[in-house]
């Protein structure tokens, strides 16, 4: 067969059902020249990512959902950042979701950090970290990430929690205005 262009405006089988198969083994199918559109099911949403920009006082030693109050993104309008900072996928599948939290107390003689992402009101996945004597920066801020593969059904929702035992009564989640630093994001996995 010669090269050339083929030209049409719907490609189906022959029976009407089945597979299509473009190209065969070695060969590369370039798509480049034109714009491809995916199904709901091929993409990688619902996905969202959340930031923290303002300083969340908090009790020390105890757990303290993290108030991610402004979003970079968020493709289903599936994370709440004005009320209960909780994403919500509303569609089942395997998704990632990952954060980060910077936090420090102030005066602190020695520190240790606690992050946990909560599923359902329960934690789920958790971070530990502690400092102690020379590790501790005067003023400084620790920042701990956390993150995990997690099964999703449709109705589950998820939250970030941070703990920080400073035996200081000042306990504070930081923010970086210019740059990613306390943030929460997810997005759904496609082929798993």
């Amino acid at each position: 067969m010669a090269d050339g262009t083929l030209k049409v405006g719907t490609i189906t089988t022959s029976s009407g059902s089945g597979t299509i198969t473009l190209g065969q083994s070695g060969e590369t199918v370039d798509m480049s020249n034109g714009t491809m559109t995916l199904n709901s099911t091929m993409k990688n949403t619902p996905a969202f990512l959340a930031r923290s920009i303002a300083q969340q006082d908090i009790s020390d030693n105890t757990w303290t959902k993290v108030q991610f109050t402004s979003e970079d993104y968020d493709t289903n309008n599936t994370y709440d950042n004005s009320s209960n900072y909780r994403f919500t996928p509303g569609v089942a599948g395997k998704y990632n979701l990952y954060s980060q939290v910077g936090a420090y107390g102030i005066s602190a003689a020695s520190q240790s950090f606690a992050i946990s992402i909560y599923k359902n009101g329960t934690d789920y996945i958790q971070q530990r970290q502690a400092y102690a004597g020379n590790d501790i920066e005067s003023g400084g801020t620790y920042a701990l990430h956390t993150s995990g593969t997690v099964d999703v059904g449709a109705s589950d929702y998820f939250e970030v929690y941070l703990r920080v035992n400073s035996n200081s009564t000042d306990v504070r989640i930081d923010y970086n205005s210019t740059r990613l630093y306390t943030f929460f994001g997810a997005y759904r996995i496609i082929g798993a």
